[in-house]
């Protein structure tokens, strides 16, 4: 069960450097306020399910 929190954290990091990514772009570009608005809640869920993730592995016991 480690494994899968490992690769669902690792493939949750990468979705949330992408939307990052988007953030700033769009900033940049000039992208209107509900494209940033978009992207933010995207990256704001990220980061909660980072949260959310990283709590479930914590929780598990240690192997023995």
């Amino acid at each position: 069960m480690r494994i899968v929190y490992i690769i669902l954290f690792l493939a949750d990091a990468f979705t949330l450097v992408f939307f990052f990514f988007g953030f700033l772009k769009a900033l940049d570009s000039g992208g209107g306020l509900i494209h940033c608005l978009g992207v933010l809640a995207g990256v704001l869920f990220t980061i909660l399910l980072l949260i959310f993730i990283l709590r479930a592995y914590l929780k598990l016991p240690p192997e023995q």
